[in-house]
């Protein structure tokens, strides 16, 4: 059995990794305990075995006019100066364990391509691509192709773990990549068949810091480079398991079996919340034209091209048979909560740059309440239950639905703040509730298309961003407005956090973008700052709210890197795809259009179920495929989900898999609330939630320690776990047989552990 990569060489070994210099001088030797390698000191190309078997190719040649210089060596290893066409690079490399660790450094800018698995090594690649991982075989030309086009260059501080695997036939070789924040994973179509490596960029930022890449040999397991990449971790200042962080925070707790759930509102009222739709149009009719009465004020707000819609609603409400249909009462609802922050403006309590005061909106919500009852007596519900997203009968229905804990995360912090009794009912229920924030992103403050994130003052926008090698700005998201350097929005995002997250009695918190690891080298002239200064500064961002504000800290994605203080990230278990294929995200015509970000209340995006082409499907869903890669070296430290765009119940023809798939991997549903379609999909919710809970309430925290394919079409699977607990899930559809001679049914789930092994069945989704 190979040994753990982490292990120091002993002394003992001391006299085995001596010199092992063969024929050329250039090529040079290091044993390990149970492997050996030898490295071409003027090509960079590596060689390896397992004591007793015969060497072959790790990393092929990077130079082919490579001169060795000032060659120093010792039990511990070699260093030595390495001059090419290409620049000139110190190279050290020594063993850890029986792992190689080979770490080049540069004086001058510019790039290196290495390693790169060779042709002759892999028959099929386990890669971190896609948020989990899959497993490719290297002549599918479909997967060549696609990864090659769609994905090509990945940065290295964007993989979700920054290690591959090269599989032969009965043995692998994995690559860690232990300084990815200028890496890049390459990904290669030569021929019709799949090439994978690593390409380093030495910029002004990181000249004289080394670029460090570990190779270690292992069983052919597509999850073997996870194993290792999981040991490694644990001996950096990245990783800290679930157990440590709620020992910290007990809150962390309530994400035990807690599907998550976005909310969503646009203002404070729900079309439910008037009861009484004709008499409240016909009283705002009356008083329209009345001198300083509210319904002239809201009407004064409307602007003309609603008018016309608006005057169509009070003709349908008119005479005593008048009524207001379900348009008119949405339409009237919206028109609303559209005027209502200009009729009442908010009094400054603790403004903020970006036009933010979250402390004034308590009093500006009580106010709101007062006036709409006091005009329309009698007509309208309970002002505490107002809303169609996080609500108070949202909390209740999640209750009646035997939901016992959940992540409720609003879109935008004043959906808390418009229902503060919402809030306190459902930490009172044992909810954890938190909102959307992000601060990748800076607008002007006279851009038009605008969203509340962004806004973070006109200094911060002039100030603040990224600029590129060639004096430009990095564009924002979605092409508006500009990314900023983070460290030069520190302290102001720390002010706003705290100010939004005291305001709304948040006992969680949700950073948008910060845990993607997306970072640029910002080369202004006012703020030059390398990746690892920005990452630094992520990374404390997260810390921040975890630690100083003491609330459970989720983020888009969630990579390693950020394994010290995230507890849960969006985005790993499905990762956003739609800009991969213009019939998702351009295609309005197309049957797999996504929807667009219209109505703002319940944005089809998110709500709309939509079918995924047939090739998509299959790179992003079929399990045949798909590797737990991030959960075996992550299980028991960060919580991984779906992106919000690509919910538990988005894709139609999937969501069986994606149900079996959140069972084997033991991670949470993701899905999105609205009041409009709580009948369609609270009860899906309800009867999957009893399959998945009491599972995930056991092994929320638990380390994956295994993974492994049962059958040779690769579609009955089975996960372990720390704690002993194994479970076999059949994607099949049709039963299939285990080798203990029990019948795995379709949609069928093997839960096997110290009480033995039993048999459920996941219900239908799909």
């Amino acid at each position: 059995m190979v040994r753990g990569i982490t292990g120091l060489l002993t002394a003992g070994l001391a006299s085995v990794l001596s010199s092992m210099m063969p024929a050329h001088a250039e090529t040079l030797g290091l044993v390990g305990p149970n492997a050996r390698f030898e490295i071409d000191a003027e090509t960079l190309a590596v060689s390896a075995a397992f004591h007793g078997g015969d060497l072959f190719q790790v990393t092929e040649a990077t130079f082919g006019d490579g001169q060795m210089a000032e060659m120093s060596g010792s039990a511990g290893g070699y260093r030595w100066r390495l001059t090419a066409e290409a620049g000139t690079y110190q190279v050290v490399a020594r063993l850890d364990g029986d792992a190689l660790v080979v770490s080049i450094t540069a004086h001058e800018a510019g790039e290196l391509t290495w390693p790169r698995s060779p042709v002759g090594l892999a028959q099929s690649y386990a890669l971190p691509v896609f948020g989990e991982g899959r497993l490719v075989e290297a002549d599918n030309t479909l997967w060549a192709e696609f990864l090659s086009s769609r994905m090509g260059e990945m940065h290295g501080s964007e993989l979700t773990v920054p290690v591959w695997t090269a599989l032969g036939e009965d043995v692998s070789a994995s690559y860690i990549l232990e300084t990815p924040l200028d890496a890049g994973l390459i990904l290669a179509n030569e021929n019709g068949r799949l090439r994978v490596g690593a390409r380093q960029t030495y910029t002004r930022f990181n000249l004289d810091e080394p670029y460090t890449v570990r190779i270690a040999l292992g069983a052919a397991d597509p999850v073997v480079g996870a194993k290792y990449y999981r040991a490694y971790l644990e001996g950096t200042d990245h990783f800290r398991t679930l157990a440590q962080k709620t020992a910290d925070n007990p809150a962390i707790g309530k994400l035990a079996g807690a599907p998550h759930l976005y909310v969503h509102d646009k203002g404070p009222l729900k079309p439910g919340d008037i009861i009484d739709w004709k008499g409240f149009v016909q009283t705002f009719a009356a008083r329209r034209d009345e001198a300083g009465a509210f319904s002239a004020m809201l009407w004064g707000a409307v602007p003309s091209d609603y008018r016309g819609e608006i005057n169509g609603i009070i003709e349908e409400a008119a005479g005593p048979q008048g009524y207001v249909s379900g348009y008119g009462r949405v339409a009237m609802t919206r028109f609303i909560n559209l005027v209502l922050p200009e009729v009442l403006a908010v009094s400054s309590v603790a403004p903020l740059p970006g036009g933010h005061d979250p402390a004034a909106q308590d009093a500006w919500i009580r106010a709101v309440r007062a006036k709409l009852t006091a005009e329309f007596p009698g007509m309208m519900a309970d002002p505490p239950s107002w809303g169609d997203g996080l609500s108070t009968g949202l909390v209740e229905a999640l209750q009646g639905a035997g939901i016992e804990s959940a992540w409720i995360g609003t879109s935008d912090w004043r959906e808390a703040l418009w229902h503060p009794e919402a809030v306190e009912a459902a930490k009172n229920a044992g909810y954890l509730v938190g909102t959307y924030d992000s601060y990748a992103s800076a607008h002007p403050e006279d851009l038009a298309d605008s969203w509340q994130t962004a806004q973070q003052g006109q200094a911060i926008f002039d100030d603040a961003a990224y600029t590129n090698e060639d004096g430009s700005t990095v564009t924002g998201f979605a092409g508006r407005g500009a990314y900023v350097n983070p460290l030069r929005v520190a302290e102001y995002a720390r002010i706003r956090m705290k100010a939004v997250s005291e305001a709304a009695g948040f006992n969680s918190y949700f950073i948008d973008v910060d845990a993607t690891g997306l970072s640029y080298n910002d080369y202004s002239e006012d703020h030059p700052t390398g990746r690892a200064l920005v990452m630094a500064e992520l990374q404390d961002r997260i810390g921040y709210i975890a630690n100083d504000l003491e609330l459970v800290t989720g983020s888009e994605g969630g990579t390693a890197l950020f394994g010290r203080d995230l507890v849960f990230g969006h985005g790993i278990t499905t990762p956003p795809f739609g800009w991969m294929d213009g019939r998702l995200k351009r295609d309005r015509e197309s049957a797999f259009y996504l929807g667009g970000y219209w109505p703002e209340e319940a944005p089809p995006i998110y709500f709309k179920q939509v079918p995924v082409p047939d090739e998509m499907a299959e790179f992003m869903y079929a399990p045949e495929y798909r590797l737990p890669l991030y959960q075996i070296a992550l299980h028991d430290s960060i919580i991984a989900t779906h992106h919000w765009e690509y919910g538990s119940l988005k894709p139609v023809g999937q969501r069986d898999r994606i149900g079996l798939t959140q069972i084997l991997y033991m991670v949470p549903p993701l899905y999105h609330l609205h009041d409009s379609v709580m009948t369609r999909d609270l009860p899906v919710i309800e009867a999957y939630h009893k399959t998945w809970r009491p599972l995930h309430a056991d092994l929320w925290d638990q380390q994956m320690t295994g993974f492994v394919f049962l059958s040779e079409d690769r579609l009955v699977q089975r996960t372990e776990f720390a704690n002993g607990t194994r479970l076999t899930v059949n994607f099949d559809d049709r039963p299939r047989q285990l080798s203990t001679g029990e019948t795995l049914p379709v949609r069928g789930i093997a839960v096997e552990n110290t009480d033995g092994t039993r048999i459920i069945v996941m219900p239908a989704i799909d």
